[in-house]
């Protein structure tokens, strides 16, 4: 792994598609820290969280993980504090709704219900 640029006295925000183990997203959060970053957060679509994630994400440096609601959370938000979900509900149905009445999903950048 290796970083790019100077995050000294930053607030540091990880961004990926999903989460599995956790091990990837905890390792950068330790390289960021390192590296003097002041805080790491992280934000991910989809949490899988597979043993020991939320472990890992627990003892890790990390501190809030946003993740969405893709897949249930609720068990995950009673084992892991630092987890904080996002419903995408709204957006899925407007989303569907729209793509069967022919309207356009465009608009959804502009205003998300």
């Amino acid at each position: 792994m290796i970083l790019v640029g100077d995050v000294t006295g930053k607030k540091c925000v990880l961004v990926d598609d999903m989460c599995d183990t956790g091990g990837t997203l905890c390792k950068a959060a330790d390289m960021l820290m390192a590296s003097g970053a002041t805080e790491v957060h992280a934000l991910v679509s989809h949490g899988v969280f597979s043993e020991p994630a939320l472990d890992k994400i627990s003892n890790s440096c990390l501190g809030e993980f946003i993740v969405t609601d893709t897949i249930p959370m609720d068990e995950n938000q009673k084992l892991c504090a630092k987890l904080t979900v996002i419903s995408v509900s709204s957006l899925l149905a407007e989303s569907i709704k729209r793509t069967h009445c022919g309207e356009s999903l465009s608009a959804l950048f502009d205003h998300i219900p």
